[in-house]
């Protein structure tokens, strides 16, 4: 069958090229695999691709990034694995990309517009004046909807209007909404949603105002506040903290 003691080269089982010898009875021995090397593949045909080594060369894994998102790794050609890539950052209230700044990607929060209807500020999401009403243009930015992340957190900021008194009155207080219901407002719905607390470098205050005559005025610019308060308005406090920017 062969020479004595000769060596040859050999298909393993698993495909790789191996080596057998040649037995005193001139019959061929089994063939013994290779040793694993960095190649991608399973050349010990022990079921693991470069096992004894970093990584199996060419594989992808998720991995965990210095800002505790999941972010992904490769196996390079030494089979060892790269640095952790950030995922892209998405609108989550959560910094995903490390870069220091949460949701900082445009098309996260959609814009609050302001119009004065006859004596009635009104507020939402649309760029259509409503009928007899002059727009006042867009005010501030609010997330479409709530978010709930690692850097920060948003609430609805509801809508309610009371006809009696021709008023549109905002507030994140569920409490606050159940008792204006309660005496006679009518809940619409929200205008997205902004956050109960400060997110530093990010949001500003929203300044709630209420006229005696029945008014809610809503505000970002402190000097509109202030020239407010000199009409009238009576300063209530910062109903949430809202964006600037989309």
């Amino acid at each position: 069958g062969c020479c004595q003691g000769a060596t040859g080269s050999c298909t393993t089982g698993c495909g790789t090229t191996g080596s057998r010898v040649c037995s005193g009875s001139c019959v061929w021995g089994s063939c013994t695999p290779p040793g694993e090397t960095c190649n991608g593949a399973d050349d010990d045909c022990d079921g693991s691709c470069d096992n004894g080594l970093g990584c199996c060369r060419g594989a992808t894994d998720t991995c965990s990034t210095s800002c505790g998102t999941t972010g992904t790794r490769s196996c390079g050609s030494s089979c060892s694995w790269s640095a952790c890539t950030p995922p892209g950052e998405t609108c989550n209230g959560t910094d995903d990309n490390c870069d220091g700044t949460a949701d900082n990607t445009s098309g996260c929060r959609v814009p609050v517009y302001r119009y004065l209807c006859s004596n009635d500020h009104f507020y939402y999401n649309g760029t259509s004046t409503p009928s007899g009403c002059v727009s006042e243009g867009l005010v501030w930015y609010n997330y479409a909807t709530a978010v709930s992340g690692t850097s920060f957190s948003t609430t609805p900021l509801y809508r309610l209007y009371s006809g009696s008194v021709n008023d549109h009155f905002y507030t994140i207080s569920a409490s606050e909404r159940d008792y204006a219901v309660s005496i006679g407002y009518i809940w619409e719905g929200d205008i997205g949603s902004c956050s109960p607390s400060p997110v530093p470098g990010q949001t500003t205050d929203l300044y709630r105002l209420v006229h005696p005559a029945g008014d809610h005025f809503y505000s970002i610019d402190a000097g509109e506040r202030d020239y407010a308060v000199t009409l009238g308005y009576i300063y209530e406090g910062v109903a949430c903290y809202v964006w600037t920017s989309a």
